[in-house]
């Protein structure tokens, strides 16, 4: 657990929130919060399956938490070693400022390679034995944590105190002289140490741009979600005014009705709103998951080269790689929705059934969508069984087109079927339909089986479909429109 309180450097980087105090082994959350792995620990165990202390976003499934140690699953956590080196660099700070090797004499300098503290005169010897003269040596005045931090050199894996000359691929580990030519001599490659941190910066600019481009995605379905909400509420606005322009109309007639539609509304509206909030909240939480770690990564790459960077950059590659913000992420929370109010203006003479038939409907295009034709339609044409029948009343009449009412949904199926006669390969009872692919190209079905593409032009957005009841159908019926996985596949 942590021991020290934080000094120079923003507790909110060095400070446990747990425990309040600087991060002893910080782990790096899914979310991208840091917690000490003692607390982490501690926090896991009561109960297992607790949420971040900041953000409470899951940490771990109670599943796993029950199938294994808590002790081995803490460390599959991965490590902010910087912030760790930050931390240490600290309580190297904070002690006594004196000489180690001279009895009660003011420290000067400090070597950042073996960490001890010298006066003006051993900082002289210190420089010029054959042993330490390679040692990089600061003046104390100008070093702060996060300075010291930076400055540490790569060192040997194996072994500590010594500097590293070069680079395992094979073992991943930086090696020093000896070790390369011992242990590592059979190994294939070994690359100089600037190589390799060069090469650690090259991944940390991908993994940087990566992160970057998603909060961007991020940040462009967000705002997308809040414009549907501002849509929503113009809609939920203009749906109550209609409501209360009836009621001034028709006054006692419509006053009961219209506070029952008038509640509905808002009720309606209230629950596709929290359905829009929670979709946000998700990818707000999410949203904050990239930019926890893209800080994570500007902390790194801002850092001078250091013995750190090899450790982090892979770290992160494994961070970033589990973080989400597909399509399928992004379709899965966002919700569209509107409130529809329908009033046939002309039914004078039948305003009570109008009324008592007068209600609200919630459509979400996170639902798989039903088939209901336009009011708008051909003279011809009668609409009945909730708008999903549309029938031709004349016979001798060729007027007898209509139209879908909702824009067609990629991977979705629309079909109907009819009584056709004498279509050519068409028999009674066939269901014909039509889906866009997530290229929005127009697919043919015929009795629920794919016919291929029939135009490679891409649709555009929004698109509906249309029916003409020529004078060989008189009727067609909408068939439950269902899901066509494969089409939603890019």
């Amino acid at each position: 657990m942590a021991t020290a309180a934080a000094q120079d450097d923003d507790p909110r980087d060095t400070e446990c929130i747990v425990c309040h105090e600087l991060l002893t082994v910080p782990k790096i959350l899914p979310c991208g919060h840091l917690l000490c792995r003692h607390c982490l620990l501690s926090w896991l165990k009561t109960p297992p399956d607790a949420k971040c202390p900041v953000c409470r976003f899951p940490i771990l499934d109670a599943q796993r938490a029950s199938q294994e140690s808590l002790d081995d699953v803490v460390d599959t956590f991965p490590t902010h070693l910087l912030v760790e080196a930050i931390v240490e660099a600290e309580r190297v700070l904070s002690k006594q400022h004196t000489c180690c090797v001279c009895v009660d004499v003011a420290a000067v300098s400090l070597c950042t390679t073996c960490g001890d503290m010298f006066c003006q005169a051993c900082c002289r010897v210190h420089e010029k034995q054959s042993a330490t003269k390679h040692h990089n040596v600061e003046s104390l005045t100008s070093l702060s944590a996060a300075s010291l931090a930076s400055r540490k050199p790569t060192t040997c894996s194996a072994h500590v105190h010594e500097l590293a000359v070069a680079y395992c691929p094979a073992h991943a580990v930086s090696v020093c002289v000896l070790c390369a030519t011992t242990d590592h001599r059979q190994c294939a490659v070994l690359k100089k140490v600037e190589t390799r941190v060069e090469e650690s910066r090259a991944l940390l600019t991908r993994v940087a741009a990566t992160l970057k481009a998603g909060e961007e995605k991020l940040d462009k379905a967000i705002t997308e979600v809040e414009e549907n909400i501002s849509s929503l509420d113009r809609q939920t606005d203009a749906g109550v005014s209609e409501v209360e322009a009836i009621r001034q109309r028709l006054v006692k007639a419509v006053d009961a009705r219209c506070h029952q539609v008038k509640e509905k509304i808002l009720s309606t509206s209230s629950h596709l709103r929290d359905k829009m909030e929670a979709g946000k909240a998700v990818l707000m939480k999410q949203r904050a998951r990239f930019g926890n770690h893209s800080r994570i990564v500007q902390e790194v790459e801002r850092s001078p080269q250091h013995g750190l960077f090899s450790d982090m950059t892979s770290t992160m590659e494994k961070c970033v790689g589990s973080l989400d913000c597909s399509d399928k992420l992004l379709t899965s929370v966002m919700v569209k929705g509107k409130v529809t109010l329908t009033i046939d203006p002309e039914a004078v003479t039948r305003i009570e059934q109008e009324l008592s038939q007068m209600d609200v409907s919630m459509e979400d295009s996170t639902q798989v969508p039903v088939l209901r034709f336009h009011d708008n339609h051909g003279r011809r044409i009668r609409l009945s069984n909730n708008r999903q029948t549309a029938q031709r009343t004349d016979t001798d009449t060729r007027d007898g087109v209509v139209m879908s009412r909702d824009p067609m949904i990629v991977g979705s199926l629309y079909e109907i079927g009819g009584g056709w006669s004498g279509l050519k390969n068409v028999v009674a009872g066939t269901q014909l339909g039509v889906a866009l692919d997530s290229s929005r190209r127009l697919h043919l079905y015929v009795n629920g089986k794919d016919q291929g593409v029939v135009t490679t032009d891409t649709i555009p957005d929004p698109c509906h479909f249309m029916f003409d009841l020529f004078s060989r159908c008189t009727q067609v019926t909408a068939r439950p429109v269902r899901q066509v996985p494969e089409l939603m596949t890019p």
